[in-house]
C-alpha cells in the first residue's frame, strides 16, 4: 500500500503467536495503542469504515514485542 507521499506502507493488525490455542501476544490488535509494543517510526491508525486499529509500518520503521517463556523444540504459529 502506498499513501502517495511517504512511500510504501504495510498495515499490520491482529498479531498472534499461538501455542496450544493461546495467543501469547498482549494487545494484538493495537486497541490499547502501543501498550506492550516497542516502536520506531510507526503510526497506529483506525480504519474509518471498520473502526479497527492497525499499525502502519514501512522499511524504515519497526514494531516489536518481547515475549518471555518461549521454549526450544516447541511448535508456535505466528500470524499478522
Amino acid at each position: 500500500w502506498s499513501d502517495g507521499n511517504v512511500g510504501n506502507w504495510c498495515h499490520m493488525d491482529d498479531v498472534s503467536l499461538i501455542k496450544s490455542g493461546v495467543n501469547l501476544v498482549t494487545n494484538p490488535g493495537f486497541e490499547s495503542g502501543y501498550l506492550n509494543w516497542t516502536n520506531s517510526g510507526t503510526a497506529i491508525t483506525t480504519d474509518p469504515i471498520t473502526r479497527n486499529y492497525y499499525v502502519k509500518i514501512n522499511s524504515s520503521s519497526s514494531t516489536s514485542q518481547s515475549i518471555s517463556g518461549l521454549l526450544p523444540n516447541t511448535k508456535y504459529s505466528l500470524t499478522a
